[in-house]
C-alpha cells in the first residue's frame, strides 16, 4: 500500500529548489553536498571487461618504466594513467548518454577531459591517495559554480570493508580544510553497487579508503573541467589524429589545444563556420 508523503512546511520560505525525478535530485547533491550515487550506468559485462582491460595496461605501463619499483618511487604504483591512449573500450565511458546528461547541466555545453585514471586497490595497500585531497589541488578557494566535476565508476562494488571512497560532505564550499575532530565526525563512506557512478564536485575533499577485502577493488576515475584548465596529458597528441563525432572530439580536447600559429588558429576557426567544410 503506497502511502502520502507529508509535504515539508516552511515558513517566510521565497526561494526554493524544485526536484522532478532522480536526476534532479542528483543534481542538487552534488550542488549541495557535492556528491551523489548514479546507479546502473555501466553493464555488468562491460564492467568486468574494463576491469581485466585497466590490468593489462597496467602491466604494459609497469614495463614501460622498467619496473613496479620505479612506480613504487614516484608514489605512482596500482594507477593507471590514461588508459584511453592504450585501449579504446576506455573512450566507450569518456561521453557516456547518462553521465553527459550530468555535465551539461553542472558545467555547461564546454568542458574537456583533463584526466582518466584507474585506480586498483589492493588490499591492504598503502596507496598515495588514502590522504584526504582535492582533485584541484593546492587550491584554497570557492567558486559558486562547479570548475570541474568527477566520475568515478566503481568497476567493483564500493563497500566499507573493500575501501569504498571517503568523502566530506559540503567541503566544495569551503576555503579551508577542516579540523581533524571535524574530519572524524563528518566524513562518510560511500558504498555503491557494481556499474555505478559517483559523481562528484572535484572541490570536495575525499580520499580513498583501506581495503580489508581480500580481493581488489577496481574504478576509474575522469575529471571534466571547464577548458580554462589544463589537460593532465595531451590526450589529443596521444590519439594521433581525430576519427571521433565532433562531441567526443571537443571532450578529448581537440578543440582546446593550444594553435601553433596565428593563421591556423584563423583557418580552423573559418573552417567551423556554417557551410564551411572541415
Amino acid at each position: 500500500m503506497n502511502q502520502s508523503v507529508e509535504p515539508v512546511l516552511a515558513h517566510a520560505v521565497l526561494e526554493r529548489e524544485i526536484v522532478r525525478d532522480d536526476f534532479d535530485r542528483a543534481i542538487e547533491e552534488i550542488t549541495r553536498n557535492g556528491f551523489t550515487v548514479v546507479k546502473d550506468v555501466l553493464k555488468t559485462e562491460l564492467a568486468k571487461s574494463m576491469q581485466t582491460k585497466l590490468l593489462q595496461v597496467y602491466e604494459r605501463q609497469v614495463k614501460e618504466m622498467g619496473g613496479e619499483e620505479v612506480l613504487q618511487e614516484i608514489k605512482d604504483s596500482h594507477i593507471v594513467r590514461t588508459p584511453l591512449a592504450y585501449d579504446p573500450t576506455f573512450l566507450e565511458v569518456v561521453n557516456h548518454p547518462i553521465i553527459l546528461k550530468y555535465l551539461q547541466k553542472l558545467l555547461g555545453s564546454n568542458f574537456v577531459l583533463t584526466s582518466q585514471v584507474g585506480i586498483l586497490n589492493s588490499p591492504e595497500e598503502n596507496l598515495y591517495q588514502y590522504a584526504w585531497h582535492r582533485d584541484l589541488q593546492y587550491q584554497h578557494f570557492v567558486a559558486s559554480r562547479p570548475l570541474a566535476i568527477q566520475v568515478l565508476y566503481c568497476l567493483d562494488e564500493f563497500t566499507l570493508e573493500n575501501g569504498g571512497t571517503l568523502v566530506l560532505p559540503a567541503s566544495h564550499m569551503f576555503e579551508k580544510f577542516p579540523s581533524d575532530d571535524y574530519i572524524r565526525k563528518h566524513q562518510i563512506q560511500i558504498e555503491a553497487p557494481k556499474g555505478s557512478a559517483i559523481i562528484f564536485n572535484s572541490m570536495l575533499y575525499h580520499r580513498a579508503g583501506i581495503n580489508r577485502s581480500a580481493h581488489l577493488r577496481a574504478a576509474i576515475n575522469h575529471i571534466y573541467a571547464m577548458p580554462i584548465f589544463q589537460q593532465q596529458f595531451d590526450i589529443p597528441s596521444m590519439l594521433g589524429k581525430s576519427t571521433h563525432n565532433e562531441e567526443l572530439s571537443s571532450i578529448l580536447g581537440y578543440r582546446w589545444r593550444a594553435a601553433p600559429s596565428v593563421k591556423q588558429w584563423r583557418e580552423e576557426h573559418f573552417a567551423r563556420l556554417p557551410g564551411k567544410t572541415q
